[in-house]
């Protein structure tokens, strides 16, 4: 069936009282967004959860409440700001906003000085003392708005138009108004993409964002003069002014376009697949901004007797005096989506094995995770059910006891939860990756959830943390809740 549009709405009232509607731009997920606007610094809610979002293009000095706090998630609180350190970033730059690989400004016919262009004079990093110390020194600033303001636009400039403004000098002073690591606005971008090389200052890691060799970075000078010195001495020289362009004639860097790649989505999309992957126990690539499988695939696979090989591996041991290890199910398995060649059955609906004619076990996936029902008539003894880590080599992989009737396995990324019903007691390790349950008679009926998970690798702290799919899968099967079918397959761009 259908799942459910991602709903994100930007006022804290119910959702009877405001109008949502698809996102105008396309989205490889189901999303909806409320209409309305938000202002300045906005809370984003998620529709039918307690995550909330806080969502703005402003620095954190002039809006406490966009510093990022570590802990955040704790209390369902996420962010989408400026910061490369938000859940969903919202950078200045986007492709479809600016155009930075246009041609230089003409040595020749470019004033040989800088463009200064601010309105507010009570900066939080005090970029108007800089610029009076360059104004009184050897070179030249004009300062054409509000601030500062000591020359008119040259003739035939149009102040309505900071770009065309730009292009009349070799210079522009790229100031921003606070000093934060990724805030870095269309002062710098919008610069670039008029072909003056700007002076920068603002962003400590600005060079980790700016094309490479592309800006003069004032944090690289110990003094103002020196600095003045520099700019003199570039402004005079048309093969070093030209150097700081030689990246306009070739490709952007890969790293720039990989860095920036995600801004090709809108952000509102982006929440949505934020929202969307972690309702739906999907992985999240942060760098990329995309929804995708985990990162040990949840497609079942079984071998050609039914036995279950992935995501883990099922092998029934000692039953009736016998031991019915099946050599072919040991498989090769890797942390990718099994090869065709040895997954005779993949994602069954339903699967049932007999086993010494007493033992039944029902197999089938539903809804993101692959549930068992063992069945069985006149057993005595304990029945035996060994499950092993998805790898060829269990290296990596360890087991353990959240509590009674709750079992884990997990490495470095991934965590598989098996849930039993009735709670099974314990649960022993005999090898490393393996977990083997000992079922007694009367715990038969017996039920089996397996729960498939990445880990939180992104929040500092919340790889021990249980995902808000696997607690959702967990209360379903224990409480029967309502839940909804999650595809095996992950949006494409």
């Amino acid at each position: 069936m259908d799942l459910p549009p991602i709903k994100l709405r930007r006022v804290a009232t119910p959702a009877k009282e405001f109008d949502f509607e698809p996102l105008a731009e396309q989205c490889d997920v189901p999303c909806h967004n409320d209409k309305r606007f938000g202002g300045i610094v906005s809370d984003v809610w998620v529709e039918g959860t307690d995550w909330k979002f806080i969502f703005s293009m402003e620095g954190s000095s002039f809006y406490p409440q966009l510093q990022i706090m570590p802990e955040a998630y704790h209390s369902e609180r996420f962010y989408a700001t400026t910061s490369f350190r938000s859940e969903v970033p919202l950078p200045y730059f986007s492709w479809a906003e600016y155009d930075i690989t246009g041609q230089a400004v003409d040595y020749n016919t470019s004033i040989k000085g800088a463009s200064f262009m601010a309105k507010n004079c009570g900066s939080r990093s005090n970029r108007e003392g800089i610029v009076k110390e360059m104004q009184n020194s050897t070179f030249r600033v004009d300062s054409l708005s509000k601030c500062l303001k000591n020359a008119q636009p040259p003739q035939g400039g149009n102040m309505k138009d900071k770009v065309d403004i730009m292009k009349r000098y070799l210079f522009h002073l790229s100031f921003e108004n606070s000093r934060e690591d990724d805030y870095i606005t269309e002062k710098l971008w919008g610069a670039l993409g008029s072909g003056t090389l700007p002076v920068y200052f603002g962003a400590p890691n600005v060079k980790d964002h700016a094309p490479p060799n592309s800006i003069i970075l004032i944090d690289d000078f110990e003094t103002t003069q020196d600095l003045v010195e520099h700019l003199n001495e570039v402004a005079r020289n048309k093969t070093m002014y030209d150097s700081y362009h030689e990246w306009r004639t070739k490709p952007l860097a890969a790293s720039f376009q990989q860095k920036y790649n995600f801004t090709h989505t809108h952000s509102t999309c982006r929440l949505c697949r934020w929202a969307f992957s972690r309702l739906y126990g999907l992985g999240f690539d942060h760098e990329f901004q995309t929804v995708r499988d985990t990162k040990l695939s949840r497609k079942v696979c079984l071998d050609s007797d039914g036995f279950l090989l992935h995501p883990i591996m099922e092998n029934w041991k000692n039953m009736f005096g016998e031991d019915s290890d099946n050599p072919a199910r040991q498989a090769p398995v890797t942390l990718m989506s099994p090869p065709g060649g040895w997954c005779k059955i993949s994602n069954p609906n339903r699967s049932r094995l007999m086993m010494g004619g007493r033992l039944r076990r029902i197999l089938w996936e539903h809804d993101g995770v692959v549930d068992m029902t063992i069945e069985a008539v006149n057993i005595t003894e304990n029945s035996v059910l060994e499950l092993m880590a998805p790898t060829i080599s269990s290296s990596g992989w360890s087991t353990g006891t959240v509590e009674r009737g709750h079992f884990i396995m997990e490495n470095d990324e991934s965590r598989v939860n098996i849930l039993t019903l009735p709670r099974i007691e314990t649960a022993t390790s005999p090898i490393r990756g393996s977990l083997t349950l000992n079922i007694p008679p009367n715990a038969l009926p017996l039920k089996i959830r397996v729960i498939v998970d990445d880990k939180d690798t992104f929040h500092e702290g919340a790889k021990s943390s249980a995902s808000f799919f696997s607690t959702l899968a967990k209360e379903d099967f224990y409480d029967q809740i309502e839940f909804f079918y999650v595809p095996l397959t992950t949006p494409t761009n």
